[in-house]
């Protein structure tokens, strides 16, 4: 096992189906995972058509994911729950559910953020290689020039961020929203998806200015550090467990693993409740890599998954 569980979990027969009739802050649900993540209804965000869903166990106990309202079909709720007048809600799903579509034209390339990135790796101690994810001392150096580097550029509030929402939950909110699309203008991946919902998502530190500066520094800065250790593709996995059957998920980011064990403990072949599950193999170049486990400090703190997330510029089966 790989995350924390419950093997005493009750059966879905205690709960109804996830319904907008549900939201009422403070009703018990869980989530319709593998091991049915328990938490309750926090604050409704009308403004914004979102949920707060806040977590009551498992490693993320005490955090809150802030989500799309009609995303509650995800989640049963206890039978003890109250109910509302949902019919506000359908008005303002209504109001949101427009699709945006940016397909990524020819990324220009700058090589500039490679470079300072590479001049400031070289100007400090770095750790021996070769990289190697079950080096916990090795990825807790590399973390810590990568937050330098950061800081020096003014850019370690957003980074902080990102890093937070991609391990605790990257839909959490617009702010990867905010990403999917600068980066889908830029050329580095498609956005399909819909309007953002939060009125300020290009504002204050979230301005598209400064989120492409952050998305090529970053980009910069992994391009560098696996040049240092003389990489320039790695070998990355996916696997996937689904009660659902396969559909088609567009993404412009992909979660992946340098781990062949993390993937295979996703993808149970043996469980029954599981209508679908697979593992793949890909290698890629090191250009294609947006964060990874090895300079990201949140990524070894509440979950070893060993990751690392990828421009997408496809669709994906799940």
């Amino acid at each position: 096992m790989i995350h924390q569980d419950n093997n005493k979990k009750r059966p879905d027969s205690d709960f109804y189906p996830g319904h907008l009739k549900y939201l009422v802050k403070g009703n018990s649900c869980r989530l319709l995972d593998g091991r049915r993540t328990p938490g309750y209804i926090g604050e409704i965000f009308k403004d914004e058509g979102m949920f707060r869903f806040c977590i009551s166990d498992y490693e993320d106990k005490g955090r809150y994911w802030d989500l799309n309202i009609e995303r509650v079909e995800n989640y049963q709720f206890d039978k003890s729950s109250s109910t509302c007048n949902y019919k506000d809600f359908k008005v303002l799903i209504e109001s949101f559910d427009k699709d945006l579509t940016i397909e990524y034209q020819t990324f220009i390339e700058d090589k500039s953020y490679f470079e300072s990135a590479k001049a400031f790796i070289e100007s400090k101690y770095m750790p021996q290689g070769p990289l190697d994810y079950k080096d916990e001392d090795q990825m807790s150096q590399i973390h810590e020039v990568f937050k330098i580097y950061m800081l020096k550029l003014d850019l370690w509030e957003l980074e902080k961020l990102s890093q937070e929402l991609m391990v605790l939950n990257p839909s959490s909110g617009e702010w990867f929203k905010g990403l999917y699309i600068v980066m889908a203008e830029m050329g580095l991946c498609n956005y399909r998806g819909k309007i953002p919902r939060t009125k300020s998502i290009f504002e204050g530190m979230g301005t598209k200015e400064k989120r492409k500066t952050y998305i090529m520094t970053r980009r910069g800065f992994v391009q560098a550090l696996f040049d240092h250790y003389n990489l320039s593709e790695v070998t990355l996995y996916r696997g996937m467990s689904s009660e659902g059957d396969f559909k088609k998920v567009q993404r412009s980011l992909l979660n992946m693993t340098f781990s062949f064990e993390v993937a295979s403990a996703f993808s149970d072949m043996t469980i029954e409740k599981y209508r679908t599950s697979y593992i793949i193999k890909q290698t890629l170049p090191v250009d294609t890599l947006f964060m990874t486990c090895y300079e990201t400090h949140e990524m070894n703190q509440r979950y070893k998954e060993k990751e690392a997330i990828i421009f997408y510029k496809d669709s994906i089966e799940i």
